[in-house]
């Protein structure tokens, strides 16, 4: 019987996702202006279908989707989770479930600012940092966010890491034009994820090593681009 060697898998996996995360995050700070970037993606950060439609276009869309799923895979999770041998599953998709449901509720906060007060320039320049904007109670709120989600990428990480990482995810945010905020969050999160998963003791690089990593983060090498 042939063994699969899954620790391979998962370390090629990882070191894919996090060349393409390092990639595309240098393509777009330092040439977003180049031909194979969509004009409209280059002021908006995004592809947004039904842009100017109220409650339908794809950041509400990705709300009310993501939120759908995050409640289908909390009731597998929740379902599935006791039997011997899920407890290695049972860490990935259980931090997951408020990784995705964050993931649409951002989006949605995206939707609900663009219906308010819009955020794009009508000449289409990339928008400027937001340092200007800066205020003690949205540190304190980006912070919390910061630390929120990078437990889920690092679920075993202690605050002694996350505190001082979440700060300097929060400077990031500051000095990163507006548009191109989503594409920072994701980078962060692609890194931090893959580079906790090769770290992690030998002894736990088995199955759900293997192919987490293959099921929901490759693909997203090929989306970004």
């Amino acid at each position: 019987m042939i063994k699969c060697d899954w620790k391979r898998f998962g370390d090629l996996a990882h070191v894919a996702i996090i060349l393409n995360a390092v990639l595309f995050a240098y393509v777009v700070v330092q040439h977003n202006d180049h031909i194979m970037f969509d004009p409209l993606w280059r002021i908006d950060g995004f592809c947004i279908t039904n842009k100017e439609v109220p409650y339908w276009n794809s950041h509400d869309l990705c709300l009310y989707f993501d939120t759908a799923a995050s409640i289908i895979v909390s009731i597998l999770f929740f379902s599935l989770k006791k039997p011997p041998g899920m407890e290695p599953a049972n860490e990935f998709i259980g931090t997951s479930i408020l990784g995705i449901f964050g993931h649409g509720f951002a989006h949605g906060m995206i939707a609900k600012a663009s219906r308010e007060q819009g955020e794009i320039s009508e000449d289409g320049a990339a928008s400027s940092s937001s340092v200007e904007n800066v205020t003690l109670a949205g540190v304190a709120g980006s912070l919390f966010f910061w630390v929120f989600l990078l437990k889920t990428t690092m679920p075993n990480g202690s605050k002694k890491v996350l505190i001082p990482f979440a700060v300097v995810c929060c400077a990031g945010n500051i000095y990163v034009p507006p548009q191109f905020g989503f594409t920072f969050v994701q980078t962060v999160l692609l890194l931090t994820f893959s580079v906790n998963q090769l770290l992690r003791p030998l002894i736990e690089q088995d199955f759900a090593y293997g192919i987490y990593p293959i099921i929901s983060g490759l693909p997203l090498i090929f989306i970004g681009w």
